[in-house]
């Protein structure tokens, strides 16, 4: 379920993370996904000197253009950045840009995160470092949660640019304040038909300061 509003992107959604450093989940020859490759095809390797050398490039559609698309530290770090993948119509449909930033929660056991918007990918899809943050176990075999995991996305709110954990923090918490108004619209917007979601929402506004 999705509600779009002017200024925020509510998504009510699973999560599934995926791991995609190592090569058993990277794909099969000429089916590589979320790595890079080379011009024959083939994924390149870390070297020594990299973050994890001799591990595949891990890449995310959100990259520090000032890097060359060999350096795996132009791409964000799932095992540092909390961040969201949205398939590029969810996104396009919400005006959501990459590098905005949200506010993730875990209906389940009320943890909740700031995180950027870093990947175009499958709906639900999240870093390593959201997962943990959620208290999701993010074991890329057997991790993930099918459901109750919500998006507050706040589209045109980044500079499309990879973010330290730092700025995702004090960015998000920079917009909070001035979306509790909508926040607390769309909390009783989903009243009726999602009341633990709407408790969460509402839960978010009135810690506001």
């Amino acid at each position: 379920m999705a509600v779009v509003g002017r200024q925020c992107l509510l998504l009510r959604l699973g999560h599934d993370d995926r791991c995609r450093r190592s090569p058993e989940y990277a794909g099969e020859p000429a089916h590589w996904n979320g790595v890079v490759t080379g011009r024959d095809g083939n994924p390149l390797i870390q070297r020594e000197g990299d973050p994890f050398p001799g591990y595949f490039i891990s890449c995310t559609s959100l990259t520090d253009e000032t890097k060359k698309f060999t350096d795996p530290t132009g791409y964000v770090d799932a095992s540092k950045i909390a961040y969201i993948a949205l398939p590029q119509d969810v996104a396009n449909r919400g005006g959501a840009r990459l590098g905005d930033f949200a506010v993730v929660m875990n209906l389940h056991n009320g943890k909740s995160s700031f995180a950027i918007y870093a990947d175009i990918g499958t709906l639900g899809e999240g870093s390593i470092a959201l997962a943990d943050a959620l208290g999701i176990h993010s074991d890329a075999r057997r991790g993930g949660q099918s459901e109750g995991i919500l998006y507050l996305l706040f589209p045109g709110s980044g500079n499309g640019q990879p973010r330290t954990v730092v700025d995702i923090q004090s960015e998000s918490e920079k917009l909070l304040p001035d979306h509790r108004n909508k926040i607390k619209e769309l909390s009783s917007c989903l009243e009726s038909d999602d009341p633990v979601s709407a408790a969460m929402l509402k839960k978010r506004s009135d810690a506001l300061h």
